[in-house]
């Protein structure tokens, strides 16, 4: 039975069954599984191909949507348009006034699409370990990164009581973007918020790329003071009819309204 050609560890027309041991599997190619996912994929198909009796022979492909087994489009299509998928709910803003490139980013984040350690190992790319290599602490996904990393929570911690709002712990970007989507009563307050939110988690994913390609550490401090100019000049830019003040801002960014 064969598998494919080229798999990596210079072998060609690699026969299954000499992968294949009793109760496992011979992992003998170029990549190593290390993140928890991938240990639990190899687990899966491990269980999945032990039941079967492995014959010699090239491998055949039975496609289950047609009575003939080949593979059709129409048959495909049919199958996606019998599916009931509902629509992912995202309380995700697209506001004029925060760039573009930010809201992508916030969007990407949101779906942990960003260039993380777990999201390049996802991807196959080696790397010596999913830690954050800023705090040491836990695996640095997107919400590690922008939420739980001690040095984003200090920032966030900071931009609320620059906010005079009660600090709020999240757990996932998407709680971020749903409660900065409602908080409050008052549009224009909450459309500043938005972006003010949306800004700190930008200049927090830049930050901490300067760590990693330049090994430049970034004060939380700073950080800070850097959301504080840049959300400003967003909106005193972006927005129409703005008569912002930048004391007024720098104080408090709701005594603008």
């Amino acid at each position: 039975m064969v598998v494919a050609q080229g798999l990596g560890d210079g072998s060609y027309d690699m026969f299954l069954v000499i992968r294949l041991t009793e109760d496992s599997l011979n992992w003998e190619w170029k990549s190593t599984p290390r993140t928890v996912d991938q240990i639990s994929e190899i687990n899966m198909l491990t269980n999945i191909v032990g039941d079967y009796q492995l014959m010699d022979g090239r491998d055949k492909w039975r496609c289950t949507l047609s009575s003939d087994g080949a593979f059709h489009v129409d048959a495909l299509r049919f199958k996606i348009d019998c599916w009931n998928i509902p629509l992912m709910e995202t309380h995700l803003k697209w506001i004029h006034e925060i760039p573009l490139k930010v809201t992508c980013f916030i969007w990407r984040a949101n779906l942990d699409r960003i260039l993380t350690a777990c999201a390049l190992l996802k991807r196959g790319i080696q790397l010596d370990s999913p830690i954050c290599t800023y705090c040491g602490t836990a695996e640095e996904d997107a919400s590690h990164v922008l939420l739980r990393c001690p040095m984003a929570m200090q920032v966030w911690d900071w931009v609320f009581r620059w906010c005079d709002i009660p600090n709020v712990q999240f757990a996932s970007v998407e709680e971020l973007l749903k409660f900065s989507s409602q908080w409050g009563t008052c549009t224009k307050r909450r459309k500043s918020f938005v972006s003010i939110c949306y800004g700190t988690a930008w200049l927090l994913w830049k930050a901490m790329c300067d760590w990693v390609f330049k090994k430049s550490r970034i004060s939380p401090v700073k950080v800070a003071d850097l959301v504080k100019s840049t959300v400003f000049l967003w909106i005193e830019y972006r927005r129409e009819h703005c008569n912002f003040q930048w004391i007024d801002w720098y104080i408090n960014p709701f005594l603008c309204l």
